[in-house]
């Protein structure tokens, strides 16, 4: 599904299926794919088909796939286009070579980056304001209350003392700048979710209740 929503193709299956072999040239690979292809390329394109009509805004032209063509359209113009923010993310490269493969790999950096690309400057905003308003603040990181752990794609990591109301103040507000991004006009808002314990294998969601004024495991 991932590959797909990405602008894969039945093609894409395909090479999802074989593994390149990496002491093949890319003549023999070619070769290989074009006879498998010619045996269960037919099953291939029902397995794409299926998946298309499941999700048929993602295939049509509209929703995604017109967004996706917008932004090809704009970036073979331009030699780039911009994320949500306005970082700009340079195509030319690929769109300038004679190979199709280039220039399919800019297409799918088209599909792709907005989202991914946004995603990680939403993080390094975030991470900006966290390290302003929390990791500054003299009675929180200044003395050492909370701390920045490794942060592993979307997830942002942090060692904050028991001793209360520290630890409740300062996930709140870890929390209230994760989500306080009004000014990107999304219309669907963003959450996050907490996870709490004392070490990684006791790690689980926990939310915040406010009538009780405790933090709960979440769904409890």
């Amino acid at each position: 599904n991932f590959g797909l929503q990405y602008l894969g193709t039945p093609y894409t299956l395909l090479r999802t299926v074989l593994q390149e072999d990496p002491t093949a040239t890319q003549e023999q690979m070619e070769e290989v794919y074009e006879k498998w292809w010619n045996v269960h390329g037919a099953q291939v394109r029902w397995s794409f088909d299926r998946w298309g009509r499941k999700w048929p805004n993602l295939i049509a032209k509209s929703g995604l796939a017109l967004w996706h063509h917008n932004l090809q359209q704009e970036a073979r113009k331009n030699g780039f286009f911009k994320t949500h923010m306005g970082r700009i993310c340079r195509t030319v490269y690929w769109y300038s070579s004679p190979s199709r493969r280039d220039q399919g790999f800019g297409d799918r950096t088209c599909a792709n980056r907005p989202v991914q690309g946004g995603c990680g400057d939403i993080l390094r905003y975030t991470y900006c304001q966290i390290h302003k308003h929390i990791m500054l603040r003299e009675d929180w990181g200044v003395s050492k209350r909370v701390l920045y752990y490794p942060t592993l794609h979307d997830e942002m990591s942090f060692c904050v003392t028991q001793e209360e109301p520290y630890f409740t103040d300062i996930s709140k507000a870890v929390m209230f700048h994760m989500t306080n991004l009004g000014f990107l006009n999304y219309r669907v808002p963003l959450t996050v979710d907490a996870s709490v314990g004392r070490k990684w294998g006791s790690v689980f969601k926990f939310m915040y209740d406010e009538e009780k004024k405790q933090w709960k495991p979440r769904g409890s």
